[in-house]
């Protein structure tokens, strides 16, 4: 066993010894051929390199190597690449720095140091407190003494209750815009009422005045009827007219045939008449008194001033009309008629009438009659049957005359009656033209009603457009208002939330000049939030 132990020993120990030697050898090769300056082994040529990107070394990360290619520019020989000499990173002056949270305070985050051949990154975290009054040197930023952050927010603070004080102002003025749009808006919406009620009412008179034409132009229709109508009564009137006029003719004639025999027998009575004329001249002057009393008493002159037919100092209708006269005879005969309405007498003709051959007696005026009537009697007998031949006559002549008058007096009716037909005619025609007349006023009237109604009803409709232009132009500025308000109350908030900060900071310092700046700027924050809320309060539900 000894000796087996002992074989056993030298074969390692030559192993060793042959691998020592391989690699002494190796290690000859390696330093004649990868050396700088190197040979070829072939053909002994000086050798080129080619010399890889630095790359960090895994096996230390502070250093990095690159890989080395020996070849020959004279066979074309390529060696086997080799692992350069590991060397230290070199890093530059000015590091990478990444922020990862930043605040007035503190910072923290990674730096990063770069190599300047390989590029490789090695970080380093880092975390550093701020203290005030000096800059950091990884995130630069400057940390403010209390009293620089007092002033900072008194400022902030003052800034925003300026800015929110505009918008409030801003907010005022467009809620003034928009209650002045509104009232304007409830005007014209007034105005619009009116001028629909004024059209309407425009509207309403035009169907008046329309019906009023309407209602005239039938009137016209009635009235040129009824002129029509006239006018044929009036030509049937007159056709009678002058029928009986003919008639009234024919008994004129008969009339003076008749009065011509009454003449015949006056030459028979000449002579008796002659011894009655001595006694009635006796009494002449007293019956002409008689008569002259009488005719006072039937005058229509008793007031001193006469109307025809009516007294108008008195109101008395009177009337005087001569039914008869004859001159051919002699003494001539005049039958004439009296009437007052306000004679209470009633005579031959009935109340208030009187004729001239009227039988009464007058006292106090013919004391004498009897004396007088015995001395005609005498001569009755010798007149009598001249006279009752001349009453026949006369009678008969009367009596055409009568029929002729009554003949000529409904002549004369027919022809006032046609006259008056032609008259009413006329009137109706001048009714009908006064009614057309009166419809075309009418109708040109409704027309202007209905101008008038279109008039009102588009100013109605322009005003509804303005009220409506108005209400919404009110409700954009309202709505301005309230986002002018909201920002106001948010800049307000802000404010206060400056103040405050501002309070705190400046109560950590000894000026009190800053504390009393820092309570104003919280005082003028705070009246802007009550006056953007008393203006504006918030909605319920938000």
């Amino acid at each position: 066993m000894c000796f087996s132990k002992v074989y056993n020993n030298r074969r390692i120990h030559r192993s060793l010894m042959l691998t020592f030697l391989l690699i002494v050898l190796a290690g000859i090769f390696v330093s004649n051929v990868f050396a700088e300056g190197g040979k070829c082994p072939t053909c002994s040529n000086t050798l080129s390199y080619n010399y890889g990107a630095w790359t960090p070394y895994s096996a230390d990360k502070t250093k990095h190597i690159r890989t080395i290619t020996p070849y020959c520019t004279n066979c074309g020989l390529t060696l086997t690449s080799y692992p350069s000499t590991p060397e230290s990173h070199k890093y530059g002056e000015k590091p990478r720095i990444i922020i990862e949270d930043k605040s007035e305070p503190s910072c923290r985050g990674t730096i990063i140091y770069t190599c300047e051949i390989c590029d490789y990154d090695l970080p380093d975290s880092f975390s550093e407190s701020h203290k005030r009054g000096n800059t950091c040197k990884f995130c630069n930023t400057y940390f403010p003494t209390h009293e620089e952050e007092a002033e900072r927010y008194i400022g902030k603070s003052n800034e925003d209750s300026e800015e929110g004080e505009g918008y409030q102002d801003d907010a005022e003025g467009n809620e003034e815009i928009a209650d002045n749009n509104l009232g304007e808006g409830e005007s014209e919406s007034g105005n619009s009422e009116d001028e629909y009620n004024n059209g309407v009412g425009a509207i309403n008179s035009a169907g008046e005045e329309n019906s009023n034409s309407e209602e005239n132009l039938g009137l016209s229709d009635d009235e040129l009827g009824r002129g029509s109508s006239e006018n044929d009564s009036s030509e049937i009137s007159i056709d009678n007219s002058q029928g009986y006029n003919n008639d009234s003719q024919i008994n004129e004639d008969e009339s003076r045939s008749r009065f011509a025999e009454v003449e015949d027998g006056h030459e028979n009575a000449q002579e008796k008449l002659a011894e009655a004329n001595s006694v009635i001249n006796e009494n002449q002057e007293e019956e002409g008194q008689n008569n002259e009393s009488i005719n006072i008493e039937n005058s229509i002159n008793e007031s001193g001033e006469a109307g025809v037919p009516v007294k108008y100092t008195t109101g008395e209708y009177v009337s005087t009309s001569t039914d008869l006269q004859i001159d051919n005879v002699d003494p001539a005969i005049s039958i004439i008629r009296n009437y007052k309405n306000f004679n209470e007498s009633s005579f031959s003709f009935g109340k208030g009438w009187n004729f001239n051959y009227d039988t009464r007696i007058i006292v106090g005026i013919r004391s004498d009659y009897n004396n007088f009537y015995e001395s005609l009697k005498l001569l009755l007998s010798d007149i009598e049957l001249i006279f009752t031949e001349a009453c026949s006559d006369y009678e008969a002549a009367m009596e055409a005359a009568l029929k002729s008058k009554r003949l000529a007096e409904l002549s004369v009716e027919a022809a006032g009656s046609a006259i008056l037909h032609a008259e009413n005619a006329k009137k109706a025609a001048e009714n009908a033209k006064n009614f057309g007349s009166a419809a075309k006023i009418n109708a040109g009237q409704a027309e202007d009603y209905a101008n008038k109604a279109i008039m009102h009803l588009n100013n109605s409709r322009e005003s509804a457009m303005n009220a409506i232009n108005l209400g919404k132009t009110a409700e954009n500025y309202a709505i301005e208002a309230r986002k002018f308000a909201e920002k106001a109350k948010q800049k307000a908030e802000s404010a206060i939330n400056s103040a405050n900060r501002a309070i705190e900071h400046a109560n950590k310092t000894s000026k009190q000049s800053l504390k009393d700046r820092a309570n104003n700027a919280l005082e003028r924050a705070r009246n802007l939030k009550n006056r953007a809320d008393d203006k504006y309060p918030a909605e319920q539900g938000n």
